[in-house]
């Protein structure tokens, strides 16, 4: 019986020795696994410190934003009532600006078309004139347009 009893202590002492071994198995796995989840908490709250930054900095912008809305909109608020214009106002005076700058250019560009007539009509008058008169006078003349501060023969740019 003694003999049974050792054996079977020995057996309850081997299962418990592999029990004690698995549980050891099982603390180091449990232990690296910790340290894992570990990291993993660490990196978790690393990306959310940086989303929260994002999402600052994103709050910002949009405010930025709405403030700028505010400003253009206050302004185009206080100009509508200033200038008396609503709706399809707005696009007459565009019309109409455009209309106004296109007669501008047409008129600067006849003119331009004109000028050199006007000038040669001038070189013609200037020719009569100049072989008219006596050679003194032409000297004079001549001291008359080289003097920037005498009108020139008395021309106007109107004169055609």
């Amino acid at each position: 019986m003694k003999k049974l009893n050792t054996l079977v202590i020995l057996s309850l002492s081997i299962t418990l020795a592999g029990s004690a071994q698995s549980a050891i198995n099982d603390s180091i796995r449990i232990s690296r696994l910790s340290s894992k989840v570990i990291e993993l908490e660490e990196k978790i709250s690393t990306l959310l410190n940086e989303q929260s930054k994002m999402n600052e900095q994103v709050r910002f912008q949009q405010k930025a934003i709405a403030d700028s809305i505010n400003r253009q909109s206050t302004l185009i608020n206080s100009l509508i009532p200033e200038l008396n214009i609503t709706g399809g106002k707005v696009k007459a005076l565009e019309y109409s600006q455009k209309r106004n700058d296109q007669e501008i250019w047409d008129r600067t560009s006849k003119n331009l078309v004109y000028l050199p007539t006007v000038l040669k009509a001038m070189n013609s008058r200037i020719n009569i004139i100049y072989s008219t008169i006596s050679n003194q006078q032409k000297n004079e003349l001549m001291l008359e347009i080289t003097n920037p501060q005498s009108g020139v023969l008395g021309f106007k740019m109107g004169d055609k």
